[in-house]
């Protein structure tokens, strides 16, 4: 059988874009669309990389989990350093979580808002997943007043688990902490 027979046997109805192309790769490599250039193989590493992917995220939900079930406290205040006034300190379970999902732009983001926030001594922060895909994720603030929304700002991209949110804690006298840890 010659390799121009043999395309036109193996021709079917491609999987990606529903042409009538689908053929097999005369240099042995695996199928492939002429007209969208669509490859099973490239499909699978794709799917690998987001099963992946979600095994790295749920790593991160399941220790970060693990320590807020744990912890009742903090050993350690830490200070950041984002040359405003008031300084915003936290304790070692937000830099735990910080550190373990890549965040600690939320500090930063939580400590930009303290100057307009100084005269309120206790805050609850939430970090919320988007609605849809395409949308931003939302940081709000609220004082302990339930309902009386002191800031809302929209963050156009993040990694932060999602099965993490909504994120909640808590800033007390200028020190972010988990709840948990309080």
């Amino acid at each position: 059988m010659t390799i121009d027979n043999k395309l036109k046997s193996s021709r079917g109805e491609c999987p990606d874009c529903g042409s009538e192309c689908w053929q097999d790769d005369p240099e042995g490599s695996g199928a492939f669309c002429e007209s969208c250039g669509f490859k099973p193989a490239e499909q699978s590493k794709v799917e690998q990389s987001k099963v992946e992917q979600s095994k790295v995220e749920q790593s991160k939900v399941d220790r970060v989990r693990e320590y807020m079930a744990q912890t009742t406290g903090s050993q350690d205040i830490h200070e950041h350093f984002f040359g405003v006034y008031p300084r915003l300190f936290y304790t070692d379970g937000l830099d735990f979580v910080a550190e373990t999902c890549g965040a600690y732009w939320l500090i930063d983001a939580v400590a930009s808002h303290q100057p307009a926030l100084k005269r309120e001594e206790f805050q609850v922060w939430r970090l919320s997943k988007p609605a849809a895909d395409g949308e931003p994720w939302l940081l709000t603030a609220f004082d302990d007043v339930p309902g009386r929304l002191l800031i809302r700002q929209e963050i156009e991209y993040s990694d932060f688990p999602v099965n993490l949110t909504p994120f909640e804690f808590w800033v007390e006298n200028n020190t972010a902490m988990l709840k948990e840890e309080r």
